[in-house]
Protein backbone atom coordinates (compact mmCIF):
# COMPACT_ATOMS: atom_id res chain seq x y z
CA UNK A 1 0.00 0.00 0.00
CA UNK A 2 0.91 3.57 -0.93
CA UNK A 3 -0.02 6.96 0.96
CA UNK A 4 -2.45 8.67 -0.39
CA UNK A 5 -4.29 12.08 0.34
CA UNK A 6 -7.87 11.18 1.46
CA UNK A 7 -10.55 13.77 2.67
CA UNK A 8 -13.71 12.23 4.67
CA UNK A 9 -16.00 14.16 2.05
CA UNK A 10 -18.52 11.65 0.24
CA UNK A 11 -17.28 9.00 -2.00
CA UNK A 12 -18.56 9.02 -5.16
CA UNK A 13 -17.81 5.40 -5.76
CA UNK A 14 -19.11 3.97 -3.27
CA UNK A 15 -22.76 5.87 -3.69
CA UNK A 16 -22.82 4.14 -6.99
CA UNK A 17 -21.80 0.46 -5.35
CA UNK A 18 -24.46 1.14 -2.90
CA UNK A 19 -26.79 1.41 -5.84
CA UNK A 20 -25.24 -2.04 -7.55
CA UNK A 21 -25.44 -4.02 -4.27
CA UNK A 22 -29.45 -3.18 -4.15
CA UNK A 23 -29.81 -3.89 -7.53
CA UNK A 24 -27.89 -7.37 -6.68
CA UNK A 25 -30.55 -7.47 -4.16
CA UNK A 26 -33.10 -6.53 -6.08
CA UNK A 27 -32.49 -9.03 -9.23
CA UNK A 28 -32.23 -12.06 -6.57
CA UNK A 29 -35.58 -11.25 -5.01
CA UNK A 30 -36.90 -10.80 -8.74
CA UNK A 31 -35.64 -13.97 -10.32
CA UNK A 32 -37.62 -15.82 -6.82
CA UNK A 33 -40.56 -14.07 -7.67
CA UNK A 34 -40.75 -14.99 -11.58
CA UNK A 35 -39.75 -18.08 -10.51
CA UNK A 36 -42.91 -18.90 -8.20
CA UNK A 37 -45.45 -16.37 -9.51
CA UNK A 38 -44.85 -17.02 -13.57
CA UNK A 39 -42.32 -19.52 -14.78
CA UNK A 40 -42.15 -23.03 -13.01
CA UNK A 41 -38.42 -23.96 -12.87
CA UNK A 42 -37.13 -20.48 -13.76
CA UNK A 43 -33.53 -20.50 -12.01
CA UNK A 44 -33.01 -18.03 -8.88
CA UNK A 45 -30.26 -15.71 -9.42
CA UNK A 46 -29.35 -16.32 -5.65
CA UNK A 47 -25.59 -14.95 -5.80
CA UNK A 48 -27.70 -11.51 -5.93
CA UNK A 49 -28.22 -11.79 -2.29
CA UNK A 50 -24.60 -10.88 -1.80
CA UNK A 51 -25.24 -7.29 -2.18
CA UNK A 52 -26.28 -7.70 1.45
CA UNK A 53 -22.67 -8.03 2.39
CA UNK A 54 -21.55 -5.40 0.12
CA UNK A 55 -24.04 -3.26 2.53
CA UNK A 56 -22.80 -4.27 5.45
CA UNK A 57 -18.72 -3.62 5.02
CA UNK A 58 -19.82 0.12 3.81
CA UNK A 59 -21.51 0.56 6.45
CA UNK A 60 -18.81 0.05 8.80
CA UNK A 61 -16.45 2.25 6.00
CA UNK A 62 -19.34 4.97 6.21
CA UNK A 63 -19.64 5.01 10.48
CA UNK A 64 -15.88 5.37 10.84
CA UNK A 65 -16.05 8.56 7.67
CA UNK A 66 -18.97 9.83 9.25
CA UNK A 67 -18.08 9.85 13.00
CA UNK A 68 -14.92 11.68 12.29
CA UNK A 69 -16.75 15.64 12.84
CA UNK A 70 -17.83 13.83 16.48
CA UNK A 71 -14.35 13.65 18.08
CA UNK A 72 -14.87 17.47 19.90
CA UNK A 73 -18.60 17.04 20.96
CA UNK A 74 -19.78 16.90 24.47
CA UNK A 75 -22.03 13.82 23.53
CA UNK A 76 -21.20 12.06 20.52
CA UNK A 77 -22.63 8.63 21.06
CA UNK A 78 -26.38 10.73 21.20
CA UNK A 79 -25.32 11.99 18.20
CA UNK A 80 -24.68 9.97 16.59
CA UNK A 81 -26.95 7.52 16.97
CA UNK A 82 -29.57 10.39 16.38
CA UNK A 83 -28.10 10.57 13.21
CA UNK A 84 -28.37 6.65 12.47
CA UNK A 85 -31.73 6.12 13.49
CA UNK A 86 -33.50 9.40 11.41
CA UNK A 87 -31.58 8.19 8.55
CA UNK A 88 -32.82 4.40 9.10
CA UNK A 89 -35.92 4.00 10.96
CA UNK A 90 -39.25 6.73 9.52
CA UNK A 91 -38.77 4.91 6.26
CA UNK A 92 -38.59 1.34 7.56
CA UNK A 93 -41.42 2.03 10.16
CA UNK A 94 -43.41 3.66 6.84
CA UNK A 95 -42.40 0.22 4.63
CA UNK A 96 -43.45 -1.75 6.89
CA UNK A 97 -46.38 -0.60 7.97
CA UNK A 98 -47.36 -0.31 4.13
CA UNK A 99 -46.53 -4.46 4.09
CA UNK A 100 -48.65 -4.55 7.10
CA UNK A 101 -51.70 -3.33 5.18
CA UNK A 102 -51.05 -5.32 1.92
CA UNK A 103 -51.08 -8.45 4.25
CA UNK A 104 -54.42 -7.46 6.06
CA UNK A 105 -56.09 -5.92 2.88
CA UNK A 106 -54.46 -8.29 0.28
CA UNK A 107 -52.87 -11.82 2.16
CA UNK A 108 -52.88 -13.49 -1.45
CA UNK A 109 -50.09 -11.10 -2.78
CA UNK A 110 -48.05 -12.36 -0.11
CA UNK A 111 -46.41 -15.91 0.21
CA UNK A 112 -46.76 -15.75 4.44
CA UNK A 113 -50.00 -13.53 5.45
CA UNK A 114 -50.12 -14.81 9.13
CA UNK A 115 -49.61 -12.13 11.47
CA UNK A 116 -48.34 -12.58 15.20
CA UNK A 117 -48.48 -9.37 17.01
CA UNK A 118 -45.41 -9.53 19.19
CA UNK A 119 -43.42 -10.77 15.95
CA UNK A 120 -44.99 -7.58 14.41
CA UNK A 121 -44.02 -5.56 18.00
CA UNK A 122 -40.14 -6.92 17.71
CA UNK A 123 -39.98 -6.65 13.85
CA UNK A 124 -40.60 -2.43 14.63
CA UNK A 125 -38.00 -2.52 17.34
CA UNK A 126 -35.31 -4.34 15.47
CA UNK A 127 -35.44 -6.78 17.68
CA UNK A 128 -34.55 -10.39 16.25
CA UNK A 129 -37.89 -12.86 16.33
CA UNK A 130 -39.14 -15.62 14.94
CA UNK A 131 -42.43 -15.28 12.75
CA UNK A 132 -45.17 -17.43 12.07
CA UNK A 133 -43.19 -19.95 9.87
CA UNK A 134 -40.21 -20.53 12.35
CA UNK A 135 -37.71 -17.67 10.30
CA UNK A 136 -35.86 -14.82 12.00
CA UNK A 137 -37.42 -12.23 9.71
CA UNK A 138 -39.45 -9.62 10.54
CA UNK A 139 -42.59 -8.43 8.94
CA UNK A 140 -40.18 -6.83 6.19
CA UNK A 141 -38.35 -9.70 4.94
CA UNK A 142 -35.35 -7.67 4.21
CA UNK A 143 -35.09 -5.81 7.42
CA UNK A 144 -33.24 -9.10 8.94
CA UNK A 145 -30.17 -6.83 7.80
CA UNK A 146 -30.96 -3.88 9.86
CA UNK A 147 -31.29 -6.04 12.66
CA UNK A 148 -27.86 -6.37 12.42
CA UNK A 149 -27.42 -2.71 11.48
CA UNK A 150 -29.06 -1.62 14.58
CA UNK A 151 -26.67 -3.96 16.78
CA UNK A 152 -23.84 -2.21 15.17
CA UNK A 153 -24.93 0.96 16.03
CA UNK A 154 -25.50 0.34 19.27
CA UNK A 155 -21.86 -1.38 19.42
CA UNK A 156 -20.34 2.24 18.20
CA UNK A 157 -22.22 4.09 20.21
CA UNK A 158 -21.28 2.25 23.03
CA UNK A 159 -17.89 2.85 21.82
CA UNK A 160 -18.11 6.34 21.49
CA UNK A 161 -20.12 6.84 24.79
CA UNK A 162 -16.44 5.47 26.62
CA UNK A 163 -14.28 7.53 24.42
CA UNK A 164 -12.63 4.13 23.33
CA UNK A 165 -11.80 3.61 19.66
CA UNK A 166 -14.72 1.98 17.78
CA UNK A 167 -12.09 -0.36 15.78
CA UNK A 168 -10.42 -1.38 18.99
CA UNK A 169 -13.93 -1.96 21.26
CA UNK A 170 -15.48 -3.38 18.65
CA UNK A 171 -13.12 -6.00 17.21
CA UNK A 172 -13.47 -8.40 20.37
CA UNK A 173 -16.85 -8.46 20.42
CA UNK A 174 -17.56 -8.98 17.02
CA UNK A 175 -14.65 -12.01 16.94
CA UNK A 176 -15.98 -13.38 20.04
CA UNK A 177 -19.86 -13.53 18.75
CA UNK A 178 -18.47 -14.93 15.11
CA UNK A 179 -16.46 -17.89 17.25
CA UNK A 180 -19.56 -18.80 19.22
CA UNK A 181 -21.63 -19.10 16.53
CA UNK A 182 -19.99 -22.09 15.19
CA UNK A 183 -21.80 -24.04 18.01
CA UNK A 184 -25.28 -22.13 17.25
CA UNK A 185 -27.87 -24.10 16.13
CA UNK A 186 -31.94 -23.21 15.63
CA UNK A 187 -32.98 -24.35 18.50
CA UNK A 188 -30.68 -21.48 20.15
CA UNK A 189 -33.19 -18.39 21.05
CA UNK A 190 -34.02 -15.69 18.92
CA UNK A 191 -31.54 -12.83 20.39
CA UNK A 192 -28.97 -15.75 19.40
CA UNK A 193 -28.79 -14.08 15.61
CA UNK A 194 -26.36 -11.96 15.93
CA UNK A 195 -23.59 -15.01 17.17
CA UNK A 196 -22.85 -15.02 13.41
CA UNK A 197 -19.58 -13.93 11.08
CA UNK A 198 -21.61 -11.77 8.78
CA UNK A 199 -20.40 -8.79 12.06
CA UNK A 200 -16.87 -8.96 10.71
CA UNK A 201 -18.27 -7.62 7.27
CA UNK A 202 -18.86 -4.58 9.73
CA UNK A 203 -15.16 -4.73 11.15
CA UNK A 204 -13.76 -5.07 7.65
CA UNK A 205 -15.06 -1.57 6.42
CA UNK A 206 -14.11 -0.08 9.48
CA UNK A 207 -10.82 -1.06 9.06
CA UNK A 208 -10.55 0.25 5.80
CA UNK A 209 -11.85 3.40 6.40
CA UNK A 210 -9.05 3.93 9.10
CA UNK A 211 -6.42 2.61 6.44
CA UNK A 212 -8.42 5.42 4.30
CA UNK A 213 -7.86 8.17 6.66
CA UNK A 214 -4.46 6.96 7.77
CA UNK A 215 -3.66 7.88 4.06
CA UNK A 216 -3.14 4.30 2.75
CA UNK A 217 -5.01 3.15 -0.76
CA UNK A 218 -4.21 0.07 -2.63
CA UNK A 219 -2.32 1.20 -5.93
CA UNK A 220 -4.42 1.34 -9.09
CA UNK A 221 -3.46 -2.08 -10.66
CA UNK A 222 -4.18 -3.72 -7.58
CA UNK A 223 -7.43 -1.90 -6.28
CA UNK A 224 -8.61 -2.77 -10.47
CA UNK A 225 -7.57 -6.14 -9.43
CA UNK A 226 -9.35 -6.49 -6.33
CA UNK A 227 -12.22 -5.29 -7.41
CA UNK A 228 -12.37 -7.63 -10.64
CA UNK A 229 -11.48 -10.92 -8.41
CA UNK A 230 -14.08 -9.45 -5.36
CA UNK A 231 -17.03 -9.59 -7.97
CA UNK A 232 -15.90 -12.82 -9.44
CA UNK A 233 -16.11 -14.95 -6.18
CA UNK A 234 -19.09 -12.79 -5.32
CA UNK A 235 -21.10 -13.68 -7.98
CA UNK A 236 -19.67 -17.22 -8.92
CA UNK A 237 -21.61 -20.01 -7.79
CA UNK A 238 -19.86 -22.36 -5.85
CA UNK A 239 -23.03 -24.85 -5.14
CA UNK A 240 -24.51 -25.18 -0.89
CA UNK A 241 -22.46 -23.76 1.89
CA UNK A 242 -23.58 -23.49 4.97
CA UNK A 243 -24.89 -20.28 6.54
CA UNK A 244 -22.73 -19.68 8.82
CA UNK A 245 -19.83 -19.27 6.55
CA UNK A 246 -21.50 -16.56 4.75
CA UNK A 247 -19.63 -13.57 6.49
CA UNK A 248 -16.84 -15.43 4.92
CA UNK A 249 -17.76 -16.57 2.03
CA UNK A 250 -18.96 -13.14 0.47
CA UNK A 251 -17.61 -11.65 3.28
CA UNK A 252 -13.89 -11.47 1.74
CA UNK A 253 -15.08 -10.88 -1.79
CA UNK A 254 -16.75 -8.00 -0.80
CA UNK A 255 -13.94 -5.94 1.35
CA UNK A 256 -11.88 -6.70 -1.86
CA UNK A 257 -14.44 -4.60 -3.48
CA UNK A 258 -14.88 -1.93 -1.48
CA UNK A 259 -11.23 -1.74 -0.59
CA UNK A 260 -10.58 -1.78 -4.58
CA UNK A 261 -13.43 1.13 -5.30
CA UNK A 262 -12.43 3.37 -2.34
CA UNK A 263 -9.14 3.25 -3.69
CA UNK A 264 -10.02 4.34 -6.89
CA UNK A 265 -11.91 7.19 -5.65
CA UNK A 266 -9.39 9.54 -7.05
CA UNK A 267 -9.21 7.90 -10.45
CA UNK A 268 -13.37 7.28 -10.89
CA UNK A 269 -14.76 9.90 -9.44
CA UNK A 270 -14.93 12.38 -12.30
CA UNK A 271 -16.35 9.47 -14.27
CA UNK A 272 -18.69 8.15 -12.75
CA UNK A 273 -22.28 9.31 -14.43
CA UNK A 274 -24.20 12.08 -12.06
CA UNK A 275 -27.34 9.78 -12.13
CA UNK A 276 -25.44 6.91 -10.77
CA UNK A 277 -24.43 8.87 -7.60
CA UNK A 278 -28.57 9.89 -7.50
CA UNK A 279 -29.45 6.24 -7.55
CA UNK A 280 -26.95 5.15 -4.89
CA UNK A 281 -28.28 8.06 -2.52
CA UNK A 282 -31.97 6.43 -3.09
CA UNK A 283 -30.55 2.68 -2.54
CA UNK A 284 -31.86 2.35 1.11
CA UNK A 285 -35.45 3.30 -0.37
CA UNK A 286 -34.88 0.70 -3.33
CA UNK A 287 -33.44 -2.13 -0.86
CA UNK A 288 -36.72 -1.78 1.04
CA UNK A 289 -40.01 -1.11 -1.36
CA UNK A 290 -38.83 -3.54 -4.07
CA UNK A 291 -40.06 -6.26 -1.62
CA UNK A 292 -43.63 -5.42 -1.92
CA UNK A 293 -43.20 -3.59 -5.26
CA UNK A 294 -41.60 -6.43 -7.64
CA UNK A 295 -44.05 -9.57 -7.11
CA UNK A 296 -46.98 -7.59 -8.70
CA UNK A 297 -45.36 -7.72 -11.94
CA UNK A 298 -44.42 -11.31 -13.07
CA UNK A 299 -48.24 -11.98 -11.36
CA UNK A 300 -49.14 -9.23 -13.73
CA UNK A 301 -47.40 -11.01 -17.06
CA UNK A 302 -48.87 -14.46 -15.88
CA UNK A 303 -52.62 -13.06 -15.70
CA UNK A 304 -51.96 -11.51 -18.99
CA UNK A 305 -50.12 -14.83 -20.39
CA UNK A 306 -46.99 -13.42 -20.90
CA UNK A 307 -44.51 -16.36 -20.56
CA UNK A 308 -41.44 -14.03 -21.12
CA UNK A 309 -39.12 -14.16 -17.64
CA UNK A 310 -36.53 -12.41 -17.95
CA UNK A 311 -38.19 -9.32 -19.37
CA UNK A 312 -39.99 -9.69 -15.60
CA UNK A 313 -37.06 -9.42 -13.82
CA UNK A 314 -35.83 -6.82 -16.03
CA UNK A 315 -38.68 -4.78 -15.73
CA UNK A 316 -38.95 -5.34 -12.08
CA UNK A 317 -35.89 -3.87 -11.32
CA UNK A 318 -36.53 -0.97 -13.82
CA UNK A 319 -39.65 -0.94 -12.04
CA UNK A 320 -38.28 -0.46 -8.31
CA UNK A 321 -35.32 1.30 -9.17
CA UNK A 322 -38.22 4.45 -10.47
CA UNK A 323 -40.45 4.29 -7.88
CA UNK A 324 -37.93 3.91 -5.21
CA UNK A 325 -36.11 7.12 -6.21
CA UNK A 326 -39.08 9.04 -5.91
CA UNK A 327 -39.83 7.82 -2.84
CA UNK A 328 -36.35 8.92 -1.78
CA UNK A 329 -36.80 12.62 -3.22
CA UNK A 330 -40.66 12.99 -2.25
CA UNK A 331 -40.36 11.27 1.17
CA UNK A 332 -37.45 10.12 2.77
CA UNK A 333 -34.77 13.04 1.61
CA UNK A 334 -37.44 15.73 3.43
CA UNK A 335 -38.23 13.83 5.99
CA UNK A 336 -34.93 12.89 6.86
CA UNK A 337 -33.95 16.70 7.21
CA UNK A 338 -37.07 17.49 8.92
CA UNK A 339 -36.20 15.18 11.31
CA UNK A 340 -32.68 16.23 11.94
CA UNK A 341 -33.30 19.95 12.21
CA UNK A 342 -36.04 19.30 14.92
CA UNK A 343 -33.78 16.72 16.75
CA UNK A 344 -30.37 17.76 16.08
CA UNK A 345 -30.68 21.52 16.92
CA UNK A 346 -28.32 24.33 15.92
CA UNK A 347 -24.94 22.52 14.99
CA UNK A 348 -22.35 22.94 17.76
CA UNK A 349 -18.63 24.10 16.61
CA UNK A 350 -16.79 20.58 17.06
CA UNK A 351 -13.11 19.36 16.55
CA UNK A 352 -12.08 18.43 13.11
CA UNK A 353 -9.25 15.62 15.09
CA UNK A 354 -10.12 11.72 14.07
CA UNK A 355 -11.34 9.34 16.70
CA UNK A 356 -8.48 7.43 17.51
Amino acid sequence: MRPATVKTEQFQVIQALRYVAALLVVINHSTFYVASRLVEGFPVWGQGSSGVDIFFVISGFVMIISSQGLAGQDHPARSFLVNRLVRIVPLYWMITTLKLAVLLSAPNLALNSEIIPYHVLMSYLFIPAFNAKGELEPVLGVGWTLNFEMFFYVVFALALALKRSPIKFSLPIFITLSVIGFWKTPEWPALTFWLNPLVLEFLAGMLIARACLNGLVLPKGIAVTAVVIGFALLLTDFGYFDPWYRGFRYGIPATLIVAGAVSLESVLKQRIPAFISRLGDGSYALYLIHPILVPAIPAVFAKAGLQMPVLAVVLCAIAATLVSYVVFMLVERPLTRYLKSKLQGPRPVISSAPLR
